[in-house]
């Protein structure tokens, strides 16, 4: 388990993690050990941080010792979970959850495992690695379902690797985001490399 993706919250912290939630998000965790639903709810809520591995936050306040801060959030009943993104809640729950529940809010804020590996390609490919930014796209192409925005990037990453060939015949049996139009360039791109060279 990252220390880094769990952090108890106390008034030294609090609004440097409010913050981080402008770039993260951060799960809130309003918490007792006099609560039986919390003493479940905790080790779901650690096993959920570590195997997102740093999509997320999990913010911990025990609510016995910070009782200001619990205050200002005005809770109703403990355990409390919000969900904070760009600063602001933006979903939550009170009560004891299943661990599919809290998978299921997690899932509607961070992105999903073919956004993930598209960014991580195309961080590749501004750096010119097209070669490691191949494997992750077609991944993420695949995951996706067939994504047209993904099988573009693709086919940009085999024609940077004079892969002309594969990146024409991919992209003749693919249409853009489902519209039935054929990709931008589609066996164009043979003729170009044998123009070429």
């Amino acid at each position: 388990m990252s220390v880094e993706n769990i952090v108890n919250i106390n008034e030294s912290n609090l609004q440097q993690v409010l913050e981080q939630s402008m770039t993260t998000p951060v799960l809130f965790y309003f918490w007792s050990e006099r609560s039986q639903h919390c003493l479940q709810l905790t080790p779901i809520l650690e096993s959920l941080a570590a195997q997102y591995n740093g999509q997320f936050i999990l913010a911990k306040l025990d609510c016995d010792a910070e009782q200001m801060i619990a205050a200002q959030f005005g809770l109703r009943a403990i355990p409390t979970v919000y969900l904070f993104q760009n600063g602001q809640p933006v979903d939550g729950f009170q009560g004891p959850q299943p661990e599919e529940a809290i998978r299921a809010l997690l899932d509607k804020v961070l992105p999903r495992e073919e956004e993930l590996k598209a960014q991580q390609a195309m961080q590749l490919m501004q750096e010119g690695n097209y070669t490691d930014a191949l494997p992750l796209l077609k991944d993420a192409w695949q995951l996706s379902n067939q994504n047209g925005e993904i099988g573009l990037l693709l086919a940009e990453t085999l024609i940077a690797l004079n892969r002309s060939e594969d990146a024409g015949s991919g992209a003749e049996n693919h249409s853009v985001a489902g519209s039935g139009h054929p990709l931008p360039g589609a066996g164009g791109a043979n003729r170009t490399a044998e123009a070429g060279g």
